[in-house]
């Protein structure tokens, strides 16, 4: 599994780049999808990338919204 502890922060410790690409690589897959579902119930931090609604916390919709993101079939990596 990727290491999804390079999230990227920046100076105002606010996450940069897309939403749901939680591993960087440049597209969004099951890999990402597995990392938002396994942080359901957590708080976010402002422009965080798992959190797709914008509410403060991710939650299975999240998960639910980035999978319609996914950019390939299936969520294949």
């Amino acid at each position: 599994m990727p290491n999804f502890n390079n999230f990227r922060l920046n100076e105002y410790g606010v996450f940069e780049g897309p939403r749901c690409d939680l591993d960087v690589d440049r597209d969004v897959d099951v890999d990402d999808i597995e990392a938002i579902f396994a942080a359901r119930g957590t708080p976010a931090v402002p422009g965080d990338a798992r959190d797709y609604d914008g509410d403060g916390l991710i939650t299975v919709n999240d998960g639910r919204a980035c999978v319609l993101q996914c950019t390939q079939p299936k969520c294949a990596p």
